[in-house]
C-alpha cells in the first residue's frame, strides 16, 4: 500500500519478498504513508515474510542491504543502512514506537543508523536511536538500544560489547 504521496526511489535494484524455497507463497508487506520515503541506492535484497511500514514522513535508506526472511521495519523518522548491510532471519529495525509512554527518555521516534559491513544476525532487534558502526556483528538475539562503537560484537539483552575490535567475512 503506498500513499499518493509517498515516494519510492531506486537508484538500483529492489527485490522484494525474495521466495526462500521454489513455489513458496508467503506474503510480505510494504506500506509507505503519507510523505514517507524508501530509497535503494544501490541494491536491496529482502526475502519473504517481511513487513516493513514507513509511517507519515518517515524515511528509509539503504545503499547495499541484504536480509534473510521476516525481516520487520517501522520507520516513523529515519533509519539510514550505509553501505553493506547484512540482517539474519526474524530481524527487527525500529525507530518509531507508536505510542507514548510517560516516562522521560521513551522515544516516540529517533532515527537508526546502521554503518558499513555490519552483520546483524537472527533475531536481533535494533531499537530507537541505536548508531551501529562500521564492522560490528549484533549477535542471535540482542536487544540493542545504545550506541555500538566500531569492529564490535555485541550480545544479550539489553546487548553488550563483549569483544572489541573484531573482523568477520559474511
Amino acid at each position: 500500500m503506498f500513499s499518493d504521496t509517498a515516494v519510492l526511489e531506486l537508484h538500483g535494484n529492489l527485490h522484494l519478498g525474495i521466495p526462500s524455497i521454489p513455489g513458496s507463497h508467503v506474503i510480505s508487506k510494504l506500506v509507505i504513508r503519507e510523505n514517507g520515503r524508501f530509497c535503494v541506492n544501490k541494491k536491496c535484497d529482502i526475502m519473504e515474510g517481511c513487513d516493513i511500514q514507513i509511517h507519515k514522513y518517515g524515511i528509509f535508506t539503504v545503499d547495499d542491504f541484504h536480509s534473510n526472511i521476516d525481516l520487520e521495519v517501522s520507520c516513523g523518522e529515519q533509519i539510514r543502512l550505509v553501505g553493506d548491510v547484512s540482517a539474519g532471519r526474524h530481524v527487527r529495525l525500529k525507530d518509531f514506537n507508536g505510542h507514548e509512554v510517560s516516562y522521560s527518555g521513551y522515544p516516540l521516534s529517533k532515527p537508526i543508523v546502521v554503518e558499513d559491513h555490519v552483520w546483524i544476525c537472527t533475531g536481533a532487534s535494533i531499537n530507537p536511536g541505536v548508531h551501529i558502526q562500521s564492522g560490528s556483528v549484533i549477535a542471535d538475539n540482542a536487544n540493542v538500544t545504545s550506541n555500538i562503537p566500531a569492529k564490535s560484537f555485541v550480545q544479550g539483552n539489553p546487548a553488550a560489547v563483549v569483544e572489541s575490535d573484531i573482523t568477520f567475512k559474511m
